[in-house]
């Protein structure tokens, strides 16, 4: 691993596993807390469908975007997605349940723009031979971000409220996908 070091990319994959836990981890809380409601419909039920056929959609059609544009740039549009969708979750109250699919599509458009591309560009550098490991260190990085940033998150809820939730997870994106664009020219 070592000798095939990624790089910087192992950053995106923490900061991709800390915006698992906003979908992941902290929606359904804030659905309860926010008494998000619609009559006949589960609102959980109706982010996961709009995030999950996004993000599915996203990458059947966009498939050949890195091959064509670039796998970073396609990257950095995800993350930017990804802390949009973060950011809209403020947009979300009781009277304007429906935007929930605000944040659905945006995240879903952020997870099926990075989850792919970000595993290819830390594969790059690891001959077929050690793939595995390579592929085992990515999915290593993004658990840990999961498993260290709820907590962390979770205590920022507490405090602060979701929006701050939401927006720690936006700001900390933005932040890793400044560092990355840096860090990639």
């Amino acid at each position: 691993t070592r000798r095939h070091w990624p790089g910087m990319i192992l950053l995106v994959d923490l900061s991709f596993g800390v915006s698992m836990a906003g979908p992941f981890v902290f929606v359904a809380s804030f659905i309860d807390q926010a008494a998000l409601r619609i009559p006949g419909v589960s609102v959980i039920g109706l982010f996961f469908l709009f995030y999950s056929s996004t993000g599915i959609t996203l990458r059947l059609v966009l498939r050949r975007l890195p091959e064509r544009i670039g796998a970073r740039k396609v990257l950095l549009a995800g993350m930017v997605f990804m802390a949009a969708g973060m950011f809209s979750f403020a947009l979300v109250t009781s009277e304007y349940t429906w935007l929930m699919i605000v944040p659905a599509i945006l995240t879903g458009t952020g997870h099926g723009l990075m989850f792919h591309t970000m595993t290819s560009l830390t594969l790059e550098k690891y001959p077929m031979a050690v793939r595995g490991s390579g592929s085992a260190l990515a999915l290593m990085m993004l658990d840990l971000g999961t498993i260290f940033g709820a907590p962390v998150l979770g205590l920022i809820g507490e405090r602060f409220g979701f929006a701050v939730l939401f927006g720690a997870i936006g700001v900390f994106g933005l932040a890793v996908a400044a560092t990355y664009a840096v860090s990639c020219t």
